[in-house]
């Protein structure tokens, strides 16, 4: 992908190419009639309990650091988005491979 002049700072790599068609799968997918919300999305690419779990651990963990750092977001936000990255991730290396 040529870089785009409205976003100079938009890496011009595959990697960011990649990534750019997992996240942008990602929103079609979350925005369609067939997805509930994240978890389901989650389900199609890992167990479920497993990643809620580690999710709401890694929330607690941020969430502690930024109330030290005098910030307040919800563990709920913080732990769909780390479910998110997980499942990014997981596709982004799927991709790859492709």
């Amino acid at each position: 992908m040529p870089t785009d002049p409205r976003h100079p700072l938009r890496p011009d790599h595959p990697d960011f190419d990649r990534l750019s068609e997992v996240i942008l799968a990602l929103d079609a997918e979350a925005e369609s009639a067939q997805v509930r919300d994240v978890g389901d999305i989650v389900a199609t690419e890992a167990d479920i309990a497993s990643v809620s779990y580690m999710a709401l651990q890694r929330a607690m963990r941020i969430d502690a650091y930024l109330f030290v750092h005098g910030r307040d977001i919800g563990k709920v936000e913080l732990a769909a988005a780390w479910m998110e990255g997980l499942v990014a991730g997981i596709r982004f290396e799927r991709k790859g491979r492709e």
